[in-house]
């Protein structure tokens, strides 16, 4: 028991072997290893670095030495362009015929033509439409707003007021005229009485008396029925003044027939020269897409809306099958009158700065000292309208019979530039040789 009890108590040796020994040798020969390869690592990226530098500056040096075709070739193109489109001395702009851009652009023979086209498209309103009544003559009035149907219904109020006012006088004046003609004839009456002593001087006194009483009495009357004239007149005429604010003229008002409906448009300050009384519209509904409604301009506002700069302009449009409603809204064409009008491709304008230019042909067809043939073009400036289907109108600066290039002129923007420049550096010398002239 003892043994065995020692033999317990004892502690037990690790039979494992020591590993210390084991793992220090091995580091070792691990960070041997690991130093190897980073040189050789160095070396390799040091060996390629040098090949890659001398491989560019192997490159570098060749195409210094031995340029390329291609850009020989590049800069004859570009020098012989140069050549062939140019800027003279006097700002015209020569353009070989048989160079690249020379056989691009195109001449145009600028021509007037009749259009119908609009002078200018605006959205507008329906503000108000005649309705037939269910009975004869009893058609009635209806508008885009209550304040517009408040206004009317006000005005038609104080029309009535101002024509029965107005039969007041005129009662008040004829009750005043047989008043004074009965007493007349009393007077008379009595003036032969009294002569015969059939009655007394003071009953002729009575009547005279009673006269005068009636004529002051009658112009009291007519004063007041007057007055009363006056001030249905003038809320009469305010009423009638806003309803024209709003574009409705009561002339028109009464006058108007079933068949009639009114357009108001909005048309802005700067374009007003595009409107007049009497012109031509044309008119397509969003609501009726299919249909087209035709009218004339009515009234043109002489009151310019402040905050949008616009004025309202009236046109009556004709709706013989009563279709159009207050409130519908329309694209508006006006000025389709037939006219003539010079209208050139949008490609043949060319904008620079605040301006727009076409190329005009100045000059016949030369023959230069090379013997090429160079054709000449000067920038004139136009004012252009509205663009429609690829093609403006021209408003001013351009006529009939001149030839123009209608195609690809913006390859020739650059030289318009310096052309604009040159006209304007020969524009200030010429100032200032008079101004010294006249020193």
């Amino acid at each position: 028991m003892s043994e065995t009890n020692n033999e317990i108590d004892q502690p037990k040796k690790s039979e494992t072997p020591p590993v210390e020994s084991e793992t220090s040798e091995s580091v070792v020969m691990k960070d041997a290893k690991g130093g190897t390869s980073a040189t050789l690592r160095t070396v390799w990226d040091i060996g390629q670095l040098l090949v890659s530098v001398t491989l560019v500056v192997a490159l570098l040096l060749w195409m210094l030495w031995h340029p390329t075709e291609e850009s020989n070739e590049g800069n004859v193109r570009q020098e012989s362009t140069v050549k062939s489109v140019r800027v003279e001395a006097d700002g015209l702009i020569a353009v070989e015929a048989n160079s690249p851009i020379g056989k691009r652009i195109q001449l145009l023979n600028v021509v007037a033509k009749q259009t119908t086209e609009p002078l200018m498209n605006v959205t507008g309103m329906v503000i108000a439409s005649r309705r037939p009544g269910p009975e004869a003559n009893k058609d009635f009035w209806q508008f885009s707003s209550e304040e517009i149907l408040t206004t009317y219904s006000d005005w038609e109020r104080a029309k009535t007021d101002a024509e029965f006012n107005r039969s007041v006088v005129e009662q008040v004046k004829q009750l005043g005229s047989a008043t004074e003609s009965g007493l007349n004839t009393a007077i008379q009456r009595m003036e032969t009485l009294v002569r015969t002593g059939t009655e007394t001087t003071k009953d002729l006194e009575a009547l005279r008396t009673q006269l005068i009483q009636s004529k002051l009495q009658t112009n009291k009357d007519i004063y007041g029925a007057e007055a009363a004239e006056k001030i249905a007149m003038k809320n009469l005429a305010t009423l009638g003044l806003k309803l024209s604010r709003y574009g409705l003229e009561p002339n028109f008002l009464e006058s108007a027939t079933s068949d009639m409906d009114v357009l108001a448009i909005e048309v802005p300050e700067g374009m007003l020269s595009r409107v007049k009384q009497g012109q031509s519209v044309r008119t397509r509904f969003f609501g009726l897409p299919n249909d087209l409604f035709t009218g004339t301009v009515r009234t043109v506002s002489p009151i310019l809306s402040t905050e949008q700069r616009t004025l309202r302009v009236i046109v009556v449009l004709d709706d013989p099958e009563d279709r159009l409603r207050p409130g519908m809204y329309a694209s508006v064409g006006l000025g389709i009158d037939p006219r003539p009008v010079i209208q050139i491709p949008s490609a043949a304008v060319l904008h620079i700065g605040q301006a727009d230019y076409v190329l005009v042909r100045s000059i016949p067809i030369e023959i230069a000292k090379s013997g090429v043939d160079l054709t000449h073009f000067a920038p004139l400036r136009v004012v252009v309208g509205d663009a429609t289907n690829g093609s403006v109108i021209i408003e001013a600066g351009l006529s009939e019979n001149q030839e123009i290039i209608g195609d690809h002129a913006v390859l020739l923007k650059p030289l318009v530039v310096r052309s604009l420049l040159v006209k304007k550096s020969s524009a200030s010398s010429v100032d200032n040789s008079d101004q010294g002239a006249g020193r």
